[in-house]
């Protein structure tokens, strides 16, 4: 989302829903502004977004490879201060969990100053070590966000050789602890895939899947435009969508039934249009 006027009915639009009291949190999945280090575009972005929701709910975030400059330092500086610390993380580390209600949500950096797809091992632990330590009869949901993928169907090397990499380093963790979403962008497009293991769809319904459902959400608008990845692979990937758009997560867990759901809706951020939505439901044995 950037600081120039093709994020305009983006900010608009989500200020708006903020300012209704129909959002809690916005979630920013890396690329910051698109400033690349030039400070003038972070002031700027930084006074169009504060008045229309940053000022008003929690505003978390990650980095994104806009944000490599002189190894992070206006992201961390500007934001990355700001988000929560975690004691049993490295010294200086970008990533961090929340705990809000009956969801986890792992805030992952997927990033290097050399502007390459990373999640390094003492990452991976750390991860492990949140997610298995998770008591899912009291928190059921599991959710990622980082801002590159770990699947995506565009050409190119993000979704080809950086995407198989993210998988190699961490997709065993996000598997075997039962995550059950994640949220990535740096492709400028929406994608929503199947539940996916491995490389393969484990199902084509999202009640109770086995394995993770994964967005790709760069959509909100950049002076880099957005793709189209609508199509391809539609095996593994039912929906995409090239507007400029945002996203909103509503998730329910009523305990005395054991019925939890988890709800992901795209809109078109000038015409606030529904272009896609899908719910996972999940019970807790």
């Amino acid at each position: 989302m950037a600081y120039d006027n093709n994020s305009d009915f983006t900010v608009q639009s989500v200020g708006a829903k903020v300012q209704a009291g129909e959002i809690d949190m916005v979630i920013h999945n890396g690329d910051i502004s698109y400033a690349d280090a030039y400070m003038v575009h972070w002031d700027m972005f930084m006074r169009k977004v504060s008045p229309a929701f940053a000022a008003y709910v929690p505003y978390m975030t990650n980095p994104g490879n806009h944000e490599l400059y002189a190894n992070f330092t206006a992201y961390k500086t500007r934001l990355g201060l700001s988000m929560p610390r975690d004691s049993t993380a490295l010294e200086g580390a970008m990533y961090y969990a929340l705990n809000i209600g009956p969801t986890k949500i792992l805030m992952m950096d997927s990033e290097t100053y050399i502007d390459t797809a990373n999640i390094p091992e003492a990452e991976v632990a750390w991860a492990n070590g949140q997610l298995s330590a998770q008591d899912r009869k009291t928190q059921p949901w599991a959710l990622v966000f980082q801002h590159r993928p770990l699947y995506c169907n565009y050409k190119g090397f993000d979704c080809k050789e950086f995407a198989y990499l993210l998988r190699l380093q961490a997709e065993s963790t996000y598997l075997n602890n039962k995550v059950d979403f994640v949220s990535a962008a740096h492709v400028h497009y929406y994608l929503r895939s199947y539940p996916l293991s491995m490389g393969m769809a484990t199902g084509y319904s999202y009640d109770n899947p086995s394995s993770p459902v994964y967005v790709v959400n760069g959509a909100a608008g950049n002076r880099e435009g957005n793709k189209d990845g609508k199509g391809r692979e539609a095996d593994l990937y039912p929906a995409g969508n090239s507007a400029i758009g945002y996203g909103v997560m509503e998730v329910v867990s009523d305990f005395p039934n054991n019925k939890h759901s988890m709800t992901y809706s795209f809109f078109d951020s000038a015409t606030n249009e529904l272009l896609d939505n899908f719910t996972i439901t999940k019970n807790i044995n």
